[in-house]
């Protein structure tokens, strides 16, 4: 298991998800949804408890590092982003599942992101 870190900013925090943020992230996933067309972003409880759930499988499988996206001043949650596809990068794997980063992963993809409609074209996106 990749080891969980907090990433601290002026505007921003990204802190290590949990089972508890469900009701948060629901609330924040509540606002306008016009932007979500691309991404899956769930609209109910049963939905984000199941996404969160499955987000946090993947970080215990080694596969994923899931944050939720908070303001750093107040700490409301606004959105979730993930580090994942965390391997040791072989060549040889190209195309094949993601093998799960054993220790330091040499290799991520930054993504699964959204974010609350009143948190986008703000200093939150940058």
């Amino acid at each position: 298991m990749v080891e969980r870190v907090v990433l601290a900013g002026d505007v921003v925090t990204l802190r290590p998800m949990v089972i508890d943020d469900v009701d948060a992230l629901l609330a924040a996933a509540s606002e306008d949804r016009a932007s979500y067309a691309f991404t899956p972003v769930p609209d109910d409880e049963h939905e984000m408890r199941a996404y969160v759930e499955s987000v946090l499988e993947d970080e215990r499988a080694g596969w994923a590092l899931p944050f939720v996206t908070t303001r750093t001043d107040g700490g409301r949650v606004v959105g979730s982003t993930r580090f994942l596809d965390l391997d040791d990068w072989d060549a040889r794997r190209i195309g094949g599942p993601p093998s799960a980063a054993r220790g330091t992963p040499r290799v991520a993809e930054i993504g699964a992101t959204w974010l609350a409609a009143s948190a986008q074209r703000t200093a939150v996106n940058t």
